[in-house]
């Protein structure tokens, strides 16, 4: 929280995006799925005012971890894709 803070008083839009979508994931895995949303969304909707293309794709696929639960190797596996084969040959990283 405290980068937050320190970005926010500064002024500094674009860390406090990044330290909102940080503070997301945090949460996720605290299993705050709720407060996880709202922080990544918040992130995303700084991110947006921005144009910031390649943070709000990383915020989107942030709110889509959240929204899983963080069960992202349960849902790949559920749509019938080897996990490991894939993790094996450096395809995909796969936590």
């Amino acid at each position: 929280m405290d980068s937050y803070n320190i970005a926010k008083q500064h002024g500094l839009t674009s860390r406090m995006a990044k330290a909102l979508n940080n503070m997301g994931i945090v949460y996720m895995h605290l299993k705050d799925y709720d407060r996880a949303l709202a922080t990544c969304q918040e992130a995303l909707t700084l991110n947006k005012q921005l144009n910031n293309v390649e943070e709000t794709g990383s915020n989107l696929a942030n709110c889509g971890l959240v929204t899983s639960g963080g069960r992202v190797e349960e849902h790949i596996e559920e749509q019938g894709i080897d996990v490991a084969y894939h993790r094996e040959r450096g395809f995909a990283e796969v936590k």
